[in-house]
């Protein structure tokens, strides 16, 4: 049966919902038990979709993905929230000084793309760590063209590490990022 049309006034998502309501209703008193194992079902199925999606290495997986592609999107306020407030890293930087040049840097990008290659990854329970060589492409000014070659002709392995901040299994945040090939001494006063 086709959803009657709305009384004058009435706005259509309601009486969608409305009808909607009223088609369930009548389903569940007439057929309970059927109506009850498919409620149970759909939960069982969500449940276990779930324990699966959560699970420490493929949240770590998952968080990685996205990482690089709001770095590529520069997607600021979302990389700043998969930073831990605690961040450090061997070059100094702490949270604040980790997002300001790394805006800085990519502003020198027109369409930057970031691409993650041999990607390692290594998870416990609460920490975790990605290991990958980052290379960078795309047009823009001269600075860009510096921070290409860098990245690219060296092709240092960097290691991100992960930690789980709370009970959350899907809440994990980039502890320290380190690469041992990677010296910023040489441009330290620009």
């Amino acid at each position: 049966m086709l959803c009657p049309a709305p009384q004058k006034g009435e706005p259509l998502i309601r009486s969608t919902i409305a009808w909607l309501y009223q088609k369930l209703a009548a389903l569940v008193t007439r057929h309970p038990k059927p109506v009850a194992a498919a409620v149970v079902l759909a939960l069982i199925t969500w449940l276990l979709v779930s324990l699966y999606q959560w699970q420490p290495e493929r949240q770590v997986a998952r968080h990685f993905d996205d990482w690089v592609q709001a770095v590529e999107d520069r997607k600021w306020k979302r990389i700043e929230g998969m930073f831990h407030d605690d961040y450090s890293d061997p070059w100094g930087f702490d949270k604040a000084t980790v997002l300001r040049e790394a805006r800085e840097a990519m502003r020198h990008f027109f369409a930057p793309v970031v691409t993650a290659h041999e990607v390692a990854i290594q998870v416990d329970e609460t920490t975790g760590e990605v290991r990958c060589r980052l290379t960078i492409d795309g047009d823009g000014t001269t600075v860009a063209g510096l921070i290409r070659h860098e990245l690219n002709s060296r092709r240092p392995v960097f290691v991100l590490h992960w930690e789980r901040t709370d009970w959350r299994p899907w809440h994990w945040q980039i502890k320290r990022i380190e690469s041992e090939d990677i010296s910023l001494h040489r441009y330290r006063g620009f």
